[in-house]
């Protein structure tokens, strides 16, 4: 039983850490999903700013643009996008699923 509520509490813990580390930036003009999240003030799980960053990826391979890759403190790399790619890709993960 106690085991189930920990499972439970978990994803939430893993929120809270993420919430307290420094968002990672990107340079040059591209933007990382976290510092999206944090100039609009949206909160996200993980898995959705997951979507996010690979449909932002899609979107860059399209562009023949490759994503920069740039230190995260929780993941220790994360990817950065164009920033008018990333918002694209918000706005349509958001009119599918959020």
């Amino acid at each position: 039983m106690q085991l189930a509520a920990e499972q439970m509490t978990a994803p939430a813990r893993r929120l809270e850490l993420v919430k307290s580390l420094p968002v990672a930036m990107g340079e040059n003009g591209m933007q990382t999903v976290a510092q999206l999240c944090a100039e609009r003030d949206i909160s996200l799980s993980i898995t959705d700013m997951n979507r996010i960053g690979r449909r932002a990826s899609a979107l860059s391979r399209k562009q023949d643009l490759q994503p920069v890759k740039v230190p995260c403190a929780l993941f220790g790399e994360v990817n950065s996008y164009r920033a008018d790619l990333l918002a694209l890709a918000y706005e349509q993960i958001d009119a599918e699923t959020l």
